[in-house]
């Protein structure tokens, strides 16, 4: 799906993460026929993470990306790497009436791994892209950090092995700088990174791999069948088996998929570098920060010392008149010691939900696969699709089968109707 307004052309968008990209080289351009394994749509993390592992196994694989590699979501996201496979790694339970008491174990256990995926490839392929490990989930009351103490104890019930520190009371201002927070939850195996550079940075691994990637190369059409035809309108590929990972940029290249997913809008802006001093107050330790809620505030500090915030959400459709303005406001109130940092870089991007947080993973045919629908946790979920979806194809169905067993309804209103009427909920609920 092509985009093009205030936040989307053809190239790059202008974030801090292009600015600071390792690696901006062009990939190749699809010229001709090409004939693989296995066909790819879609050029960020989940494309990109079952490109990686598929070559690791000896399949011969083709990306192709209507843009370039990370334009969309992956490359303009928060950067925080939050673990789990849909529901609060804490409420057991929830897994058990998802995915079944047989499969809630495994797939608790996968959802958890997927930072793990992450941490291990990024250290076996020396992958730059200022990865550091601590998530705090904040609390702004002292109902909410009760809360935070069940969850703790709850994740310590279940084996839950990273370290857990609450800071609660006085620790709070001291350990997290906000005097607006109550208390918060300390991940130390949840963390951030420089996510353009990650996903660059695996496809980079990929095409030495073996992988063939394609940047420009928009679908047209695939014609499903014994074997799948990707269509460029300048070269085709034909595999045995394809993986639509194009998510919340798919469009409407498979109709029955954009009806299970929502559109939202998401915007993001850093400020300046910031000095130490300030950076002492704020966020002591750059730690990485998101509230409880479903389409909470993320924020954290760069590796050159910017604060980013991510914490403005549209449903509607249409971006708002005065971006940089509102997420100003929302920082300033956050942090009123930023009231008068400028926001060189602020920009906005698409992302895919559904109607639980559970990733939607599945098939549309006997040969064709899907991964969308990420919410939250996009950089980690993204790669827990693309191991449960590559450990299917190579024979396993133990993950693909408990993931694709959750029913996912479509949104109602349909195509032109689905986004006010979800917006009009948001609003009166």
């Amino acid at each position: 799906m092509r985009v093009r307004d205030s936040f989307h052309d053809d190239r790059l968008p202008d974030t801090i993460y292009s600015a600071t990209c390792n690696d901006l080289q062009a990939f190749s351009r699809l010229e001709g026929n090409v004939r693989v394994q296995v066909v790819i749509v879609g050029g960020g993390f989940t494309g990109i993470a079952a490109a990686v592992e598929l070559a690791e196994r000896g399949y011969t694989v083709a990306v192709v990306e209507q843009n370039l590699i990370g334009w969309g979501s992956s490359g303009r996201c928060s950067g925080l790497i939050e673990g789990g496979a849909g529901p609060d790694i804490s409420k057991f339970n929830d897994y058990s009436a998802i995915f079944g008491a047989a499969q809630a174990k495994a797939v608790w256990e996968l959802g958890n791994s997927s930072v793990d995926i992450i941490k291990d490839r990024v250290k076996k392929y020396e992958i730059d892209c200022d990865l550091a490990w601590g998530h705090v989930e904040t609390a702004t009351s002292k109902k909410q950090v009760r809360r935070l103490q069940e969850k703790a104890d709850a994740l310590a019930g279940l084996g839950y092995a990273p370290k857990l520190q609450l800071f609660k009371g006085s620790e709070t201002e001291e350990n997290l700088g906000s005097q607006s927070l109550s208390g918060g939850l300390l991940n130390m195996g949840w963390g951030h990174c420089h996510p353009l550079n990650l996903v660059r940075g695996e496809a980079r691994v990929a095409e030495r791999l073996g992988v063939k990637i394609f940047e420009d190369a928009r679908v047209n059409d695939i014609a499903c069948g014994k074997k799948v035809v990707v269509d460029t309108g300048h070269g085709k590929v034909t595999a045995d088996i394809a993986l639509l990972a194009g998510n919340a940029y798919l469009g409407d290249l498979v109709p029955g998929l954009a009806q299970k997913q929502l559109i939202v809008d998401s915007y993001a802006a850093v400020t300046e570098p910031l000095s130490e001093e300030l950076l002492q107050k704020i966020n002591p330790h750059k730690y990485a920060f998101s509230g409880s809620g479903k389409y909470s505030e993320h924020y954290r500090v760069t590796q050159d010392n910017r604060f980013l915030y991510s914490g403005l959400v549209n449903f509607s459709g249409r971006h708002p008149k005065d971006v940089k303005g509102q997420l100003k406001r929302k920082i300033q109130a956050l942090f009123p010691e930023l009231a008068k940092v400028a926001l060189p870089y602020v920009w906005g991007g698409k992302t895919g939900v559904g109607k639980n947080e559970v990733p939607q993973i599945g098939k549309i045919a006997g040969n064709v696969y899907y991964a969308q629908a990420y919410s939250r946790r996009e950089i980690a979920q993204a790669h827990l699709a693309a191991h449960s979806i590559v450990e299917a194809i190579d024979g396993n169905l133990r993950y693909f089968s408990a993931l694709a067993s959750v029913k996912h309804t479509a949104f109602t209103g349909g195509k032109f109707f689905k986004r006010p009427i979800f917006a009009a909920k948001m609003f009166f609920t």
